[in-house]
């Protein structure tokens, strides 16, 4: 994972916008690459400074360092949590119609998740609404039968699919 944006800078989450820009003129002084003779202390320098700049055009920007922080604090999460959010919002975007939408959030799910039945059974069932995908549905709704034989929403979603197609 990349270094923290703060870390780089060397402030705290709470910094001010001031601390923010006294932090960033002090590493320039300090690590500006014109400042060493040696040519790979000046390109770990230049590397380094490079950094430094990214960090600070983020941190400055209060919008871009909102977006950052909420990031930050997403990727902290424990996995099932945010396997369940992605699931939720899956969820949201199916009741109001927005099946592609949908299903990308349910696939989250299922990548953070990978044998949660629950997420699984989401997946194929919106699966199941396109032709061309359902024997991918069904293939889902079979594995989840297969790994949560106690899962009966699995035998009854395969169940209405082998209905639909006759």
């Amino acid at each position: 994972m990349a270094e923290d944006k703060y870390s780089i800078l060397g402030i705290p989450k709470t910094a001010s916008q001031a601390d923010i820009k006294a932090a960033y003129l002090k590493l320039a002084r300090e690590r500006h690459p014109d400042r060493f003779k040696d040519p790979d202390e000046r390109d770990e320098a230049a590397r380094r400074f490079q950094l430094i700049n990214e960090a600070f055009n983020l941190l400055r920007d209060d919008e871009r360092r909102r977006k950052y922080d909420e990031e930050m604090e997403w990727q902290q999460k424990p996995p099932e949590q945010r396997a369940e959010q992605h699931y939720k919002d899956g969820k949201y975007r199916e009741q109001t119609g927005q099946y592609s939408e949908a299903l990308k959030y349910y696939y989250e799910a299922v990548q953070v998740a990978p044998n949660n039945p629950t997420y699984l059974l989401a997946v194929g069932r919106l699966l199941g609404k396109d032709r061309s995908k359902q024997r991918q549905a069904a293939d889902l709704f079979e594995q989840v039968i297969t790994k949560s034989p106690e899962t009966r929403e699995g035998y009854l979603d395969l169940g209405k699919l082998y209905t639909g197609l006759g």
